[in-house]
């Protein structure tokens, strides 16, 4: 099949070039952050611990079921064509074909395992014909993304996952329904998501399946390291909800699926940086060497700055935010469960970030071998804190979520000792010391100021800390620049 030929990336600095596409998708994962804050706190609120502890154990099922058939290949995708832009319609229809042929294998599995299921009433089984027809369209529709986000075409992708964060705000009017409504919309959002993907990347390139066998063997091979990777992370989530299962009940995992999606809505920073640095990693780590390893430590230095504010803000504002969103009848243990889950913010910032850079370098395979290591970790710890926690605080979900920040832990130092290059120098070594000092300004600001408007006390908080990061330098000379360049961009704006 001819290849549609396709220009090259204009001229620019490969650090230019990630600095606009994470500014672009910092804007877009704000924008969805404060939806999603919206939905967290209507949704759960008016369904309960239950219903969506119920939502989340269908779901984290078809999920892990629908990872196993998706073979690495977005990520496999994004790094391809982030090199290699000419091939980009070989590879999507490649494996557009692959995931088709693989429908009936993912509808099979799925059923099976509802069959064996404990519990599962006709409520739960509707519930999962809806997810697995959400997913058949999200297995065609992820790679499209992929796509896009390759293509370094952060507009596109930012506007889209907005988007699929807005959709559940739809079915607030039908709540009275329960929890099928959540089913239902994701459904929705995964059609309307998948026609506009095809649209727009119909728009890039052609779009046509490949049912090429030796193809499929090349995206296999070439996405295995990513899937072990993939699949190895969602064995926190089986391993965590079939524990919460076991030692608790549906209204601990429910309390438990909504601290991981209110946790994940404080992860938009390492979110935006991965989503723009693959694809310029992928050719940087080819081209040079001495940026790449540049970009590494600045990226690294200024995650642990920006995590440091956000853990004092979560953890001292854990009882206004659970008040806010849930109220004080529901989710009771819900601040607990968010002050230790504070904890895990920057060991997650840097997993999370510093895995861009160890597939960059086709390193993956070997970052999956120390997964593993954590993984198992985490069963140890979440099984033995899990019914300790329960016991000793009636919260099963903060022994769960202490087990998730050890093995963070332990993550986050594999990560370091794989990147080989040790950003820790006396300067760097100073700009943390500094920002923790100014996060300490920060979390004093917010302590005396507890009695007032949450949002007031939160916005004073977060100026403390700008003003001491400020006077204190926590950001280097160059960095401080760019900060006034822009600064006296948006002035002149106005």
């Amino acid at each position: 099949m001819a290849t549609e030929l396709v220009p090259e990336t204009p001229p620019e600095s490969s650090q230019g070039r990630v600095a606009k596409n994470a500014s672009i998708y910092f804007l877009g994962q704000t924008v969805s952050w404060l939806a999603n804050i919206v939905v967290l706190s209507t949704i759960p609120r008016t369904l309960g611990e239950t219903a969506m502890g119920q939502f989340a154990y269908v779901m984290g099922i078809v999920t892990i079921i629908s990872l196993c058939v998706m073979l690495g290949g977005e990520t496999y995708l994004t790094v391809e064509i982030g090199r290699d832009r000419v091939r980009a319609a070989d590879y999507v229809g490649a494996m557009l074909g692959l995931r088709l042929v693989l429908f009936p294998v993912f509808v099979l599995a799925c059923l099976v395992v509802f069959a064996l299921a404990k519990g599962m009433d006709a409520g739960l089984w509707s519930m999962a014909f809806v997810f697995i027809a959400a997913f058949l369209i999200t297995l065609v529709s992820d790679p499209l993304r992929a796509v896009m986000v390759g293509w370094e075409d952060s507009k596109r992708v930012s506007v889209l996952d907005l988007i699929f964060t807005l959709f559940p705000l739809l079915t607030l009017p039908f709540l009275r329904y329960g929890v099928i409504t959540q089913a239902v919309i994701f459904f929705l959002s995964s059609l309307t998501a998948f026609l506009l993907r095809w649209r727009m990347v119909g728009q890039l390139i052609p779009l046509r399946p490949r049912f090429e066998p030796a193809a499929w063997k090349r995206i296999i091979i070439g996405g295995f390291p990513y899937q072990a990777n993939i699949l190895i992370l969602q064995v926190y989530g089986v391993v965590s909800i079939f524990l919460i299962k076991h030692f608790a009940d549906y209204d601990t995992l429910g309390v438990y699926s909504q601290a991981q999606r209110l946790f994940s809505a404080f992860l938009f920073i390492p979110n935006a940086l991965g989503m723009a640095l693959l694809p310029s990693l992928a050719r940087m780590a080819e081209a040079s060497e001495q940026e790449f390893r540049q970009v590494q430590s600045r990226v690294l230095i200024l995650l642990l700055v920006i995590a440091l504010p956000v853990t004092t803000a979560v953890f001292f504002m854990s009882d206004a935010i659970s008040l806010f969103l849930y109220g004080s009848a529901k989710y009771v243990d819900m601040p607990l469960v968010l002050k230790v889950y504070s904890l895990a913010i920057a060991p997650i910032y840097i997993v999370s970030t510093m895995y861009q850079f160890l597939v960059a370098q086709k390193r993956g395979a070997l970052w999956a071998g120390f997964l593993m290591v954590s993984v198992a970790l985490f069963s140890v710890f979440a099984a033995l804190l899990i019914p300790y926690t329960l016991r000793v605080y009636h919260s099963g979900a903060t022994g769960c979520v202490a087990a998730t920040f050890l093995a963070e832990l332990c993550s986050a130092c594999f990560a370091l000792a794989l990147l080989g290059n040790s950003p820790f120098n006396r300067q760097t070594l100073q700009q943390i010391g500094c920002a923790v000092l100014a996060s300490g300004g920060m979390a004093a600001a917010l302590w005396f100021t507890r009695p007032l408007n949450p949002l007031v006390s939160l916005a004073l908080g977060l100026i403390t800390f700008a003003v001491l990061a400020w006077q204190l330098r926590v950001l280097a000379p160059e960095e401080q620049q760019r900060v006034r360049a822009l600064w006296l961009r948006i002035s002149r704006k106005k």
